[in-house]
């Protein structure tokens, strides 16, 4: 898997709201879903999972399918994975305040990404409360 500008929050902490007609959940990965051999449960990761920014700050939510890199990846010409920015959403889960970029992490709309330095990615558990 490559190596994502995302940030997740792992908790145990979980919130339900609802959009259009479905209740989706939202929050943090529970620690207890990923199993002492490094599977994933999915079933226990929220629909949208908090995501951070540079300052280690939550900046919205990620699909579930974005956070576990679970989304069709997109290629170049010779078949190779490349990188898509992704939506981050606002609280309401609808409403888009900007995406992740590889390399980059949150970019806020209206901000253009060449314009945000690149960094170090890290991938990893987060000590973070949802917001």
């Amino acid at each position: 898997m490559a190596a994502l500008p995302l940030v997740l929050a792992f908790a145990s902490m979980a919130a339900a709201t609802a959009v259009g007609s479905a209740a989706l959940t939202k929050g943090t990965i529970p620690v207890d879903a990923i199993g002492a051999d490094g599977r994933v449960d999915v079933s226990l990761i929220p629909d949208f999972v908090v995501t951070l920014g540079r300052d280690g700050k939550p900046v919205g939510y990620v699909t579930r399918k974005d956070a576990l890199d679970l989304s069709p990846r997109a290629v170049d010409e010779s078949g190779r994975p490349v990188d898509v920015p992704y939506p981050v959403y606002a609280d309401d889960l609808t409403t888009v305040v900007g995406y992740m970029v590889a390399g980059r992490g949150f970019v806020p709309l209206g901000v253009d990404p060449l314009s945000v330095p690149t960094f170090e990615v890290r991938e990893g558990l987060a000590d973070v409360v949802a917001p």
